[in-house]
């Protein structure tokens, strides 16, 4: 230990203020051992007293609740076994809802008073009873009679079948009452089986103050013993820590004494140590100069080291000679060699041949002459793949300017040189594609201007690009919408920017605002023509762009017209050839009204020769009949065999089926068959063409008449149905005939398909059925099994004003 003041007790012939000098902020006062140990056991007694205090009496509490529950439970169940007839009998009654009242008070104040004798000399405090609703049954206090305990934990573990025991100290509240208790109390529930089943409990509470008492005196007296063996052992060892200080303040007093001597003699060692340290000091200084000299260049050349090992390009050293003193990784890495199986040799190993030996004198020439050279190279791996390099290569000098290497800077761009070609070659392709379709191509901003225009689009409109470019769109525009062309595009993109909120996206936006729209247009020589307009809108990284497709359908129109014409002409020859068929049976036809009329003419004129009496009434009546039956047929005729206009209007279907049952009996194929027609004359109205449905059931008629004359049945018959189901009407024609197999009905609309004999058919009929049909928005189908005939269903659309309770009414 060190003592307070050094010059206190310094030795002879050391003066006090080299002592001080010495000592000074050295050695600190001595500790004042005797004051701490008091302060710091007599704390220490008092929360060891506090804690044994604590501990013992939680161990008074624990061994009083231990003993005393065990005691308690044993005596309430003593108590319950000798109570029991009473307790049964009044559990019993209580189950019956009190239904005889003097028998209850009967038991009640049987069971007060043997409770009351056996309780006399113990200190039970109450008895409880309480049936298994946790209503109290009986208590030795009546005014708890009648409460209810249905939620006491107590209670609730008895009627669990578990005994509950509880110690309640003196001013500590029952859990099972929430009464403030006076004593130190033991209340034990057990659980009252009638059967198996637990019908009340029985509460005892036992007064163990007593004991409790006795315990707390044998806790003080613990406690008052451990508190005198405590003070005497803290004064044992306050005198043994005094004698200890004393003797460490003389040993601290000698301590200073030798220290004084050891610092005089440190004090000249100390000033021949700092000449030499200072000595030391200025050749350390130009040390530590040139060490942080050495330090810096250090770390520049790990850096530059670490930028050239880690590099993205290959970085090839080479000597004068132009042998390879140093490689990259990335040299490695492109090229597939190791830095050990190229170091010393020439750079050549990766030549490729592909570059010309004038190229390679350039290049030298241009190093010899101490310029920089860059260009590109073209190598080949170590397993003969070839790639393309970007070369940077300069010549290295020592700090004369002396040449000493060669420093080559190579970037691998084999990746780029493909992109640029892939590009290229789409550009070409595109450009290719743009300038050889047949559809205009035009492309327009978002102003409205054209920046980009293909061959097939000059020829449409008979301008060249040049004279489009730069311009407007409107010169192209019709003049009806010319004007306003590009108020039409502001107000879309208007619409696109806000239902977008100019949301930012990378990926392209495409939306299609005209598709193959049909308008006039015009060419700039002034001619107008048919136009078909594809207008898509393109949207990039927020540039709007519009591309129009132009397709000039004039030639189409023209071939569309031309196809209709061959169309009539071919359904008109169609219905002529019907016509030459029905030929031979119209003529029988009109000779018998003709041959009627003869005869009566004959008797007439015979009568007026002879003079006889004549009356012209009946005859001519006759003659009248006879030549309307005449006009009804050639009117028929001329209407089917005139060309119509292909007008559609609406029409009634029955009646187009009978005058075509009527005009069909002049053929002599289906008047020697049986025809039967069921019509439905609840149908409505169907929009079409008259002439073109007549000659559907006129080719449908004379199929099934040819299907039943090639099969000589002797029941040959044709049925003709219609009858309209949801917005349809159906038309059905069936025969009897031989019926059609899987492959005959697959192709029977197939055009010039036939299964008639040569010369008896076509192909056509079928097939320009089917067309008519589907023009007219229906279709056909045919139902046919071979050997069960053939059913041609058709379906045509009914409008829906036409339908019964259809229109706006």
């Amino acid at each position: 230990m060190i003592s307070v003041d050094p010059a206190i007790s310094l030795p002879n012939g050391i003066a006090p203020a080299e002592s001080a000098d010495s000592a000074k902020g050295r050695i600190p006062p001595p500790f004042p051992l005797v004051r701490h140990f008091s302060l710091t056991s007599f704390i220490a007694m008092i929360v060891v007293g506090a804690t044994l205090g604590w501990y013992l009496n939680k161990m008074q509490i624990e061994i009083l609740q231990h003993l005393v529950e065990r005691q308690n439970v044993a005596l309430t169940r003593a108590f319950a076994n000798s109570l029991w007839p009473l307790l049964q009998g009044l559990l019993r009654e209580d189950n019956r809802l009190g239904t005889n009242e003097v028998l209850v008070q009967s038991i009640l104040a049987s069971l007060d008073y043997t409770v009351r004798y056996l309780v006399r000399d113990l200190d039970v405090v109450k008895v409880k009873l309480h049936d298994k609703r946790g209503v109290t049954v009986y208590s030795t206090n009546n005014s708890e009679i009648g409460k209810t305990q249905k939620d006491s934990p107590g209670f609730i573990s008895a009627m669990a079948g578990t005994v509950h025991s509880q110690l309640i100290l003196a001013g500590q509240h029952a859990t099972s009452e929430g009464v403030l208790e006076e004593n130190d109390l033991v209340s034990s529930h057990i659980p009252l089986y009638l059967g198996s089943q637990v019908e009340g409990v029985f509460e005892l509470y036992y007064d163990v103050s007593a004991s409790f008492n006795e315990l707390s005196h044998v806790r003080n007296l613990a406690i008052g013993f451990s508190g005198v063996a405590f003070l005497l052992l803290y004064f044992i060892l306050f005198f043994i820590v005094r004698r200890a200080q004393q003797l460490i303040s003389h040993q601290n007093l000698a301590l200073v004494s030798m220290l004084g001597h050891i610092r005089q003699i440190n004090a000249s060692l100390e000033m021949r140590v700092a000449e030499r340290t200072q000595r030391y000091v200025e050749i350390n200084q130009d040390l530590g100069r040139e060490i942080q000299e050495r330090r810096r260049t250090e770390a520049e050349l790990r850096k530059l080291t670490r930028a050239v090992e880690q590099s993205p390009v290959s970085v090839v050293i080479t000597d004068l000679q132009n042998r390879i003193e140093y490689v990259n990784p990335k040299f490695c890495q492109v090229t597939g060699y190791s830095a050990d199986e190229v170091l010393g040799k020439n750079p050549s190993v990766i030549k490729s041949g592909h570059m010309s030996p004038e190229e390679y004198r350039i290049m030298w020439q241009t190093l010899l002459d101490g310029n920089e050279w860059c260009g590109e190279f073209h190598n080949l791996r170590k397993n003969g793949e070839p790639f393309w390099e970007y070369a940077f290569i300069s010549t290295i000098r020592d700090p004369d300017g002396t040449p000493t290497h060669y420093l080559a800077v190579k970037e691998d761009i084999t990746q780029r040189k493909l992109s640029d070609e892939t590009i290229r070659r789409n550009e070409l392709r595109l450009r290719t594609i743009m300038e050889n379709v047949v559809e205009g191509i035009i492309t327009v901003d978002s102003n409205g201007i054209i920046e980009s225009v293909n061959p097939a689009a000059e020829k449409i409109f008979c301008i060249e690009a040049k004279d489009m470019l730069g311009k407007n769109i409107s010169i192209l525009v019709p003049e009806g919408h010319a004007g306003h062309h590009n108020d039409y595009i502001r107000n879309y993109l208007d619409w696109f920017n806000s239902s977008r909120k100019n949301a930012y996206s990378e990926t392209p936006t495409r939306s299609e605002i005209f598709f193959e729209r049909v308008m006039e247009s015009r060419r700039m020589n002034g001619e107008s023509f048919p136009l078909e307009l594809t207008v898509s809108h393109v949207c990039h990284n927020q540039r709007n762009q519009f591309i129009a497709t132009v397709r000039d359908i004039s030639e189409r129109r023209r071939a569309q017209a031309e196809l209709e014409s061959a169309r009539r002409k071919s359904f008109q020859q169609e219905k002529m050839a019907a016509v030459g068929t029905l030929a031979a049976g119209i003529v029988h036809e009109l000779g018998n009204p003709i041959a009627a009329i003869s005869g009566l003419v004959d008797e007439l004129l015979d009568c007026i020769q002879t003079g006889q009496a004549v009356t012209f009434v009946d005859p001519l009546t006759l003659v009248q009949q006879q030549i309307q039956r005449l006009l009804t047929i050639t009117r028929e005729v001329s209407a089917f065999s005139q060309p119509q206009v292909d007008d559609r209007h609406l029409l009634d279907i029955n009646g187009l089926i009978e005058s075509t049952m009527r005009l069909m009996r002049f053929d002599k194929r289906v008047g020697n068959l049986a025809t039967k027609v069921n019509l439905d004359f609840s149908l409505p109205a169907v929009e079409g063409s008259e002439g073109q449905l007549r000659q559907v059931f006129i080719n449908l008629i004379i199929n099934a008449a040819d299907a039943l004359d090639s099969m000589k049945r002797e029941d040959p018959c044709i049925t003709v149905t219609s009858s309209c189901q949801e917005n349809w009407v159906i038309i059905e024609v069936e025969d009897n005939g031989p019926g059609m197999d899987e492959n005959v009905r697959e192709h029977a609309f197939d055009a010039f398909f036939t299964t008639k004999a040569v010369g008896r058919g076509t192909g056509l009929g079928l097939s320009l059925c089917f067309n008519i049909i589907s023009e007219h928005g229906g279709d056909i189908t045919i139902d046919s099994q071979p050997g069960q005939g053939a059913r041609f269903k058709l379906r045509l659309p009914v409008l829906a004003t036409m339908m019964p309770g259809g229109g706006d009414g």
